[in-house]
């Protein structure tokens, strides 16, 4: 299963999830299939029942996928949340700055 969130660059959110399971699973997250990039904006936290994420001041570059799976003796399950970060690039277009590029023979030219 999957779900999408969007947020704006500098905004935060933790990601709760309840669970069941007897035994009680082993939960692990995951950020694009390997470690959170940033572990001091970033945590993962569980206790019974329930586990959460959560990103302090998000930036572009968090954008991604972030998947949690549990599993114990009897199985796994695991859930995906595309996350989105809406913002500026670092260093941004300035107003009238025109950037050429020559793909193949197709010229594109991009303005803002």
């Amino acid at each position: 299963m999957s779900d999408t969130l969007i947020l704006k660059s500098g905004e935060s959110t933790a990601i709760e999830m309840p669970f069941v399971g007897n035994p009680q699973p082993k939960v692990s997250w995951t950020y694009n299939a390997g470690k959170f990039p940033d572990a001091k904006r970033m945590k993962s936290q569980t206790i019974v029942n329930m586990t959460s994420m959560t990103l302090a001041k998000a930036v572009r570059k968090d954008s991604g996928d972030y998947k949690v799976t549990l599993s114990n003796d009897y199985g796994e399950a695991s859930f995906t949340i595309h996350l989105t970060v809406l913002g500026r690039l670092s260093g941004g277009i300035k107003a009238n700055t025109y950037i050429y590029f020559l793909l193949r023979s197709f010229k594109c030219t991009l303005w803002q």
